[in-house]
């Protein structure tokens, strides 16, 4: 059994890799086997419905998300405590910040030795994957609530006094922004994990190619068996 972390900035294409090996291969490798999206466990709240957006929105006010960050932080740091206790096959899509959580992150790292995958993006690639988020999200009508983007804050969102909004900060100011955010968590991404098992965000996205290889290396890193149906049996026995 093993335990398969992917790592990566947000819209790097974690989410939707699980979400691809899980229509490739549905259920069948049995009840012993469990997918998990770290953000979506954080913010399992009903209020929330799995959405770290809405718990952002809750706990925000007006410049200040220091506490929706608390609430991510003690949330994110104690999933790693129960992560590190699971002994059933695992993948993981870990949210941006839980490499960051320390103690808990190393000790994850010793205690299960997890096979790490990381979706690597370029600053221009983060902040305008950043920016298709939050249009999606305004096409829902997210944009009408009070501190929408403010959990892009730092990077691409900035909160202006005079309209109280969190507003979009031009490409020309954000990108240097996310040059020294990468700066800090590529090393640390990286040192987790084997070099063959580093890939371009952008392919993990958009290269179908590259998404089926994910999955079968997920499928061989996680040493899981696929259950055959009696009838796929009988098929082949034919």
């Amino acid at each position: 059994m093993a335990t398969v972390v992917l790592l990566g900035c947000s819209t790097s294409g974690k989410s939707s890799a699980v979400r691809r090996f899980q229509s490739m291969y549905g259920n069948g490798y049995g009840n012993q086997s469990e997918v998990i999206d770290t953000d979506a466990l954080v913010a399992a709240d009903s209020e929330f419905n799995g959405h770290l957006y809405a718990m952002y929105l809750k706990f925000t006010r007006r410049s200040d998300n220091s506490a929706a960050q608390l609430y991510l932080e003690l949330g994110e740091r104690h999933l790693l405590k129960q992560l590190a206790n699971k002994k059933e096959p695992v993948l993981i899509a870990a949210g941006p910040n839980i490499p960051l959580r320390e103690p808990e992150w190393s000790n994850f790292l010793r205690v299960v030795n997890p096979i790490c995958f990381y979706f690597r993006l370029t600053p221009k690639q983060l902040y305008e994957g950043l920016r298709r988020r939050r249009i999606r999200q305004g096409r829902r009508g997210l944009d009408l609530c009070p501190g929408f983007g403010c959990w892009d804050a730092g990077l691409a969102t900035a909160f202006n006094q005079q309209s109280s909004n969190w507003e979009e900060i031009p490409s020309e100011q954000a990108l240097p922004l996310i040059e020294q955010y990468l700066a800090k968590v590529d090393p640390i991404y990286a040192s987790a994990c084997h070099p063959e098992f580093i890939y371009e965000g952008e392919s993990v996205k958009n290269d179908q190619a590259v998404q089926e290889e994910l999955s079968r290396k997920f499928v061989s890193c996680l040493r899981w068996a696929p259950i055959v149906s009696p009838m796929a049996a009988a098929v082949s026995v034919r």
